[in-house]
């Protein structure tokens, strides 16, 4: 179990720049115990206290709490990241500023090639973030995993002393910075012990302005153009890198630094509550950045689309959106927490900025409570505009995904009339030859018969019995030759003309005058053409074309 470190830090009533303990860094339940007993009150003053825990030690949460009178429930909201304290009143009324606890983005670097090493092919899967004694999330790691985005919790509780008006005490308890991945499935040892792999802090390849912490001096000697410049600029700062419980001592171990009055416990987490920002705004930059490279991404890239990547192209965006959607709700909660959900502060103030010139204007108009609401009311409108611009690139992706599926499914109908028409032609080309079949089996049906009977009348010397009737063959093989000949070159038109004069002439009409049906079969038969079709591939409608009507729907 790792240990748990305190800060104590007093803001006696006289001093603006606050006032600080010979000791006021603790690591041992005993020590605190005893510093907080035997630490004097002045009558004089009131006391005002920030305490800053790290970690979960229990020992030391039982001195705050029992001091303090800190409820347990505090602390073990603290413990798990889907626990909510809800602190009302005796009327159910939330007022007041006596709790809160938000979410810090963090970003840690993994080596896959050591997890890979230590635990072998199986190590890849779903792992549980563990700081210090508790967990926080998931997080899925694969081989091509670089870095892991968690988030850690900072709670505060605020309490006034009801006998001496004045007196407040702020307890602020933040996470280690310290963080692991754990697997309990994966354990090295008959022990059961789960798998634990450390995770180190990420080495970014570029150094983003918005990393960066430049603050000014206090010291009013220089003046523009002369002396050493105001600006103190340190090394390159992430917040994803800092130790909130570091900073914090450094911020108010420096006496450089002109602090306010801290008036109420809330007050006195000024400081925290700015770094908490700082994390949530770079956490924001960063996911504008990738939301950008996406969008550009997919725009660059329509020349080469296909279905696969269409379709793990909009698995992305989806997931983006998401994680969009989650920002929006989390900087919503935080805002509420710090008492920055108004988001017209800033523009309530226009008249006061434009007095004098725009710093000045600023400075006089705007208390740090009303710059921090205006500085979170910027990240919202950043994230505003980052899901506004997603939703206006989701909707032309997906007008162009229907544009895509249209020209897709015309290419496909193309194709099919492509293969019908092939279908019409092979079927005439077989409907030719079913008709040559028919009538060479027509033409062989007249020629064996006469030939048979050809052989018969054609017989020479006294044994021949038809000699003397030879011309008969010709008086009946003639005409029935022609007539068959006929019916084999012509049959389907004379068949066609038949059915035609039928359909056009009544049942009266073939009673009463029989010659009219055969003039008008004849006539029909003599001026018909044979008919043929064709298919349009792109109206789908078939037409039919005869020698003396022309093209005719069917």
């Amino acid at each position: 179990m790792e240990e748990s470190k305190v800060q104590v830090h007093n803001f006696p009533a006289d001093l603006p720049r606050g006032h600080r303990d010979d000791r006021d860094y603790f690591n041992d339940a005993r020590d605190l115990n005893e510093y907080l007993s035997d630490s004097p009150q002045q009558p004089v003053q009131s006391r005002k206290r920030l305490i800053v825990i790290e970690g979960l030690e229990p020992r030391m949460l039982e001195v705050i709490g029992v001091k303090f009178g800190v409820p347990p429930s505090f602390f073990l909201g603290h413990c798990d990241l889907w626990t909510s304290v809800n602190i009302v009143d005796r009327a159910c009324a939330k007022t007041g500023s006596t709790y809160w606890r938000v979410q810090v983005p963090q970003t840690r670097s993994i080596e896959i090639s050591e997890l890979e090493e230590q635990f072998g092919p199986d190590c890849y899967g779903f792992w549980t973030f563990q700081v210090g004694n508790v967990d926080r999330s998931f997080a899925a790691v694969f081989a091509s995993t670089v870095s892991l985005d968690l988030r850690n919790l900072v709670s505060y509780w605020g309490m006034e002393n009801p006998s001496n008006q004045g007196d407040w005490t702020a307890i602020v308890l933040v996470d280690p910075h310290s963080t692991k991945i754990r697997r309990d499935d994966l354990g090295l040892d008959t022990t059961g012990a789960p798998a634990l792999f450390d995770l180190k802090d990420l080495n970014a390849e570029s150094n983003l302005f918005s990393e960066s912490i430049i603050w000014q001096n206090s010291s009013p000697d220089h003046s523009m153009g002369s002396g050493i410049p105001s600006w103190r600029v340190p090394a390159i700062h992430r917040n994803h890198r800092s130790t909130l419980f570091n900073e914090i001592a450094s911020y108010f171990h420096d006496s450089s630094i002109a602090r306010p009055l801290y008036s109420d416990p809330f007050s006195a987490t000024e400081y925290v509550r700015n770094f908490i920002r700082s994390a949530w705004e770079e956490s924001i930059f960063r996911a504008v950045d990738v939301i950008r490279g996406v969008i550009f991404q997919h725009n660059t890239s329509h020349d080469s689309a296909s279905r696969a990547r269409e379709v793990e192209e909009f698995q992305v965006l989806m997931g983006v959106t998401v994680n969009t959607k989650n920002l929006h709700i989390n900087v919503r909660e935080v805002m509420r927490a710090f008492h920055c959900v108004d988001d017209d502060v800033y523009r309530n103030h226009l008249r006061e900025l434009l007095k004098g010139s725009a710093e000045e204007g600023a400075k006089t108009a705007l208390s740090n409570m009303e710059w921090e609401a205006h500085n979170w009311a910027h990240l919202q409108e950043t994230i505003d505009w980052a899901e506004e611009y997603l939703c206006d690139h989701m909707e032309r992706y997906s007008q162009r995904a229907a544009l895509i599926q249209a020209v897709e499914a015309a290419r496909q109908t193309e194709e099919a009339n492509k293969l019908t028409a092939q279908g019409l032609m092979q079927t005439d080309a077989a409907n030719r030859m079913a008709r040559s079949s028919a009538q060479l089996t027509k033409i062989a049906t007249v020629i064996v018969p006469c030939s048979f009977l050809a052989s018969i009348f054609s017989m020479g010397g006294e044994f021949a019995a038809g000699e003397r009737l030879f011309f008969v063959y010709w008086v009946i093989s003639t005409p029935v030759t022609l007539s068959l000949l006929l019916w084999v070159i012509c049959g389907d038109r004379i068949t066609d003309a038949w059915k035609d004069t039928k359909e056009d002439c009544s049942g009266s009409e073939r009673r009463a005058r029989r010659w009219t049906v055969w003039r008008k079969f004849v006539s029909r038969l003599w001026t018909s053409r044979t008919k043929f079709q064709v298919l349009d591939p792109g109206s789908q409608e078939v037409t039919s074309y005869s020698e003396e009507t022309g093209p005719e729907e069917v």
